[in-house]
């Protein structure tokens, strides 16, 4: 796959099944590459369906402030990625938010990752991000995996809840300028 190979596009109603299968295929792939697939099947299959549903809820009403945008290679959705209010953890530990978006929802098929698609993903919600005006937003995760990916991306995170989710297994949460994201992912 090359960098004309991958398109970005907004989600649109036509894309609902592929995007929902996308999102079962690579929250699975992150439960089972965390080790927690088999002891956790019931909230992995919440995690699916709530993810699922903030996608319908999303094409359904199109929220002010919400955006969903999809990686294309070729004719296959490889990857999505979300903004959109952030989640009640998020809430609870950074109450002064105000009307500070999350990015969310950045998954990238397995057989697509490494290859620059969240990247591309990550960039364009960004400037999405900035052509709205929007000077900084949150991101927020508990895959292990991921929080090494956005620590690369982003730096240290703001907040680390230790054994959030068992011991060994902290939820971190980052809050960044989206100017300084921009600069230091085109740097």
């Amino acid at each position: 796959m090359t960098e004309t190979d991958l398109r970005i596009s907004i989600v649109t109603e036509p894309d609902m099944l592929e995007v929902s299968d996308l999102l079962e295929k690579t929250i699975t792939a992150a439960f089972v590459y965390e080790g927690i697939a088999e002891s956790n099947a019931v909230e992995l299959r919440h995690e699916i369906s709530g993810k699922i549903d903030e996608l319908k809820r999303f094409l359904r009403e199109q929220p002010a402030g919400e955006h969903w945008l999809a990686a294309q290679s070729g004719d296959k959705i490889v990857g999505v990625i979300a903004s959109g209010e952030p989640t009640e953890i998020i809430q609870r530990h950074l109450p002064d938010l105000g009307d500070t978006p999350e990015i969310k929802n950045a998954y990238v098929h397995p057989d697509y990752q490494s290859h620059g698609v969240g990247t591309r993903l990550f960039m364009a919600m960004l400037r999405r991000l900035r052509d709205y005006q929007v000077a900084q937003f949150v991101l927020d995760t508990g895959y292990s995996a991921a929080q090494k990916y956005w620590t690369r991306r982003l730096g240290p995170p703001e907040m680390s809840l230790q054994d959030y989710w068992g011991p060994g297994f902290p939820h971190v949460i980052w809050r960044c300028l989206v100017t300084e994201a921009i600069d230091r992912a085109t740097s």
